[in-house]
């Protein structure tokens, strides 16, 4: 079963193995919102981690993925208003 963390457990949980390291809170939160990482399930407003996923990524085994970019052409007309 995989070790799946909320971002703050996870990133307290990396700062328990390694305390001089330079990954902030927030810098972990914006990689994993990006979709940078992968192995992350969003559940509601809450967002899990997958943490050997993540481990693997920081120590540069998996690369980032890259983002899906929606393209809408334009402005796009709002119905029912």
């Amino acid at each position: 079963m995989p070790r799946m963390r909320l971002i703050s457990e996870a990133f307290n949980e990396l700062k328990e193995k390694d305390k001089n390291s330079a990954l902030t809170l927030y810098g972990l939160t914006t990689l994993v919102k990006s979709g940078s990482v992968g192995g992350v399930v969003k559940i509601g407003r809450k967002t899990l981690v997958n943490m050997e996923v993540l481990e693997q990524y920081l120590q540069g085994e998996i690369p980032a993925q890259q983002p899906q970019i929606i393209s809408y052409n334009g402005i796009r007309r709002i119905s029912g208003v």
